[in-house]
């Protein structure tokens, strides 16, 4: 007889890291983790992955502004100030 169920293996790396933190922080932490239903750990681990990918995504965002048409206030053809004001 042959086996043919597909099995799907997949390997995720964990790490063990030990943080210092301040006893008011402390507090914080074991307060917003209880409120979230989560421990203290994975309420780290999910706020530095959404810190992961905020930074990203501002960074897309402010080069898409940056690369864009030009807006007023931005564009390079904006009147000097000599123009504005007779002198």
């Amino acid at each position: 007889m042959i086996d043919t169920k597909i099995v799907s293996l997949y390997f995720c790396l964990i790490m063990n890291i030990t943080i210092m933190l301040g006893e008011d922080v402390a507090v914080w932490l074991k307060v917003e983790s209880d409120r979230a239903g989560q421990s203290m750990s994975a309420y780290v681990s999910t706020l530095l992955v959404s810190q992961m990918g905020r930074d990203s995504h501002q960074r897309d965002a402010l080069e898409a502004f940056l690369s864009g048409p030009g807006y007023v206030g931005v564009a390079a053809d904006l009147p000097k100030r000599d123009d504005l004001y007779d002198r």
